[in-house]
């Protein structure tokens, strides 16, 4: 791959991600992890890691310390992806709850460029979702 300085992720082309993906590819086959090439067979283990998630550490220390009852459990929700971090689409995060205080109203992260992935890992920074919560922020 021909190394060139990328300043945003917008100046990523197909090459570049191709490459990126081949990259993370031999990573995971170094360490003999396997993403399955069917559909289904993607999905379902999707399904099954965010299930096994409710249990991992982390979320066991964020319920004590948000005071969450572990009888909640996670859910999945499934829904067509559209390419995100095209120039002109975005991603957004949505809470019916402030996820610190657990207050009841709209919570939640805006993008444009972006992907929801980038929201939640934090990559880039986003905007409040509602005029409530920007207030608050100010």
């Amino acid at each position: 791959m021909n190394k060139k300085k990328i300043r945003f992720a917008d100046d990523l082309d197909a090459g570049h991600l191709e490459a990126i993906s081949g990259l993370y590819l031999e990573g995971l086959a170094q360490k003999k992890l396997v993403i399955p090439q069917e559909a289904l067979n993607q999905l379902e283990e999707s399904v099954r890691a965010v299930h096994a998630s409710w249990s991992g550490e982390k979320a066991l220390q964020f319920r004590k310390a948000m005071a969450i009852s572990e009888y909640w459990g996670t859910a999945v929700l499934l829904m067509q992806m559209i390419p995100c971090n095209r120039k002109g689409s975005g991603a957004s995060v949505f809470f019916t709850r402030n996820p610190v205080s657990l207050e009841k109203g709209i919570y939640g992260e805006t993008r444009e460029s972006a992907t929801g992935d980038d929201l939640v890992g934090g990559r880039l920074i986003s905007r409040p979702i509602s005029m409530a919560q920007e207030a608050r922020a100010a």
